[in-house]
């Protein structure tokens, strides 16, 4: 049986100072730009409370501002927004996820991506492409192997891949923080069934989910950020998985408690 999300979530709140878009702080860095998401109310409305405690987002559910946050997102990568067709899952307190269909290959993260910032509303402060055309980003560390298909020969499927990216980064002990993982799908050969999943294995953990079906398509791009509580160890380990159909590719790597 389903239960409402507990009720602090729902309380209103201001949207939050930012430019024409709505989002945008004004604030760039190396050719990116800092956005800033309505407050945790907003991203959690339609959520339902599952028997284990995870907060669910059916598709079609999520707010109309949740959805445009969501779009400024993935106009920023080059591409659409197809988060709430999707099914999103999110840890105790709450967080977000999103999903974007992109028209080409992404940008990489730049070297601060896990710079996130997080306001006593809930609302998330992160670094995204200023300039998706022409901004050409760099990665904090070399990604995990890719996923690459056995059947090299078949042009049709020879270059897809599965991109994932875990949570990594120093935070301070004993205090919540925002995450960032994701994974990207490259050259999807075939419509079919996906599942992101993302941990970070803090003593209570903190976890993110999206599935649904994913098209073919030059790239797709699923993000997640959920509130995390560092606790006093010294650091604990993230991981993340992205799975089209059967094929998976996983990415595991560590947080530190400074």
């Amino acid at each position: 049986m389903r239960r409402p999300i507990p009720a602090f979530l729902l309380v209103p709140m201001l949207a939050s100072a930012a430019g024409a878009d709505g989002f945008d702080t004004g604030e760039q860095r190396e050719g990116y730009k800092r956005i800033a998401s309505p407050p945790l109310s907003i991203l959690m409305q339609g959520a339902v409370q599952r028997a284990d405690g995870m907060l669910v987002i059916h598709p079609g559910h999520h707010s109309a501002q949740a959805n445009a946050y969501h779009q400024a997102l993935c106009t920023a990568y080059g591409g659409m927004d197809v988060t709430d067709q999707n099914e999103v899952v999110v840890s105790p307190p709450g967080g977000d996820s999103f999903g974007c269909k992109l028209a080409r290959p992404p940008t990489d993260e730049p070297a601060f991506t896990h710079d996130i910032a997080v306001d006593d509303q809930g609302r998330i402060y992160r670094w995204v492409p200023a300039d998706p055309a022409t901004t050409q980003g760099r990665t904090e560390s070399a990604p995990a192997q890719p996923y690459m298909p056995e059947n090299q020969a078949n042009p049709a499927i020879s270059t897809f891949r599965i991109e994932p990216h875990a949570v990594q980064g120093r935070v301070p002990k004993d205090r919540p923080y925002n995450t960032y993982s994701w994974v990207d799908f490259l050259d999807v050969p075939y419509s079919a069934q996906f599942a992101v999943d993302s941990t970070v294995f803090e003593s209570n953990p903190c976890h993110w989910h999206q599935s649904g079906v994913i098209d073919a398509g030059p790239g797709m791009r699923y993000g997640g950020t959920p509130v995390c509580m560092a606790d006093r160890t010294q650091g604990v380990r993230s991981w993340i998985q992205g799975c089209h159909a059967s094929t998976c590719n996983s990415d595991e790597q560590w947080v530190i408690h400074q």
